[in-house]
């Protein structure tokens, strides 16, 4: 046989040799597998390079197969990782937002205090000591006399305590008068003259009170609408006498009459008003209400009303 023909015999006793190796590599049931093709070729490979090309062509042989296998290794990572899903951006929690501390709910302010009245507004403050200054309070409402009237002493005659509605020529809503006046006025009745008193106790204490009193700290007004008919002189007096404690008297105002000519003949009322400091060791003051008629006839038409005696703190002025 010639080296030729023995070269042919080798070559063709390893590819039965290989195949045998193949075939075994694949058992009945089983599916084909890369992994184990590769390997059964690769090891068939081995013997026959070992016999043929020598030990360093092995080696060489070698090398190159693990290159490729790395670079198979490395190609089938980069593969996985290109088909592995990256996380949706929808499904990446976004960060949260701090909570911020929750508000109080702002109560509302509180509604501010009434200021306290000031000394100047407390001295504006006045008391009226009078008792029935209006003829409203008791009998009458006609031009009969009465025999006692609310709050007053009737010391001389018989007043009588007219409704503005009467009419017969005296004062009506319509005549000069008050201009927030009741339903009735004082007149003289039928006596020529007719006196009401009322005494009244000055306070003890307060603003108004007996020490504010001694220091002249405390003042008076004494208010009275007075008038008459027509171009009679009858007309009515109001006196306010200060006293001390004793009962004698420390000072006097009086208001009155008013004059036909101060009235213009009219028939009505009008104001008449007097003011000053409440003299010191004053305790006490007395009214004086006086009806006077001046001519014949037997009317007493001296009328009155919206009496008032108020009282009020001051500094100290003390001057009428």
């Amino acid at each position: 046989m010639s080296e030729t023909e023995q070269d042919d015999a080798k070559r063709r006793q390893r590819a039965r040799f290989v195949d045998a190796l193949t075939s075994t590599a694949q058992q009945p049931g089983e599916r084909s597998r890369l992994g184990t093709r590769v390997a059964g070729a690769t090891a068939v490979l081995a013997l026959v390079a070992g016999g043929t090309l020598g030990l360093g062509a092995w080696r060489s042989y070698q090398a190159d197969e693990e290159a490729k296998e790395q670079k198979l290794a490395a190609e089938q990572a980069a593969a996985r990782k290109k088909f592995t899903p990256s996380p949706s951006r929808s499904a990446t929690p976004k960060p949260t937002k701090p909570a911020q501390p929750t508000r109080r709910a702002k109560s509302p302010d509180p509604a501010p205090a009434a200021p306290s009245a000031s000394p100047s507004k407390q001295q504006q403050t006045k008391v009226d000591l009078v008792v029935n200054g209006d003829a409203e309070s008791g009998p009458g409402g006609t031009a009969e006399p009465v025999e006692s009237v609310v709050g007053w002493t009737v010391r001389q005659g018989a007043p009588a305590l007219i409704g503005y509605a009467v009419g017969g020529g005296y004062p009506e809503p319509g005549d000069p008068g008050p201009a927030r006046r009741g339903s009735r006025f004082f007149s003289g009745g039928n006596s020529p003259r007719t006196a009401l008193v009322q005494d009244l106790p000055l306070p003890a204490t307060g603003r108004t009170g007996r020490r504010a009193v001694d220091a002249g700290q405390v003042r008076f007004t004494a208010t009275g609408w007075l008038g008459g008919y027509a171009t009679q002189e009858d007309g009515a007096r109001l006196s306010v006498e200060f006293r001390d404690a004793g009962g004698t008297p420390v000072d006097l105002a009086v208001l009155g009459p008013v004059t036909a000519a101060e009235r213009r003949s009219a028939t009505g009322l009008f104001e008449r008003k007097a003011s000053a400091a409440v003299p010191p060791g004053a305790r006490t003051a007395r009214l004086l209400l006086v009806f006077t008629r001046s001519g014949s006839g037997t009317s007493n038409d001296g009328y009155a009303d919206a009496i008032s005696l108020t009282l009020e703190p001051t500094t100290g002025d003390r001057s009428s």
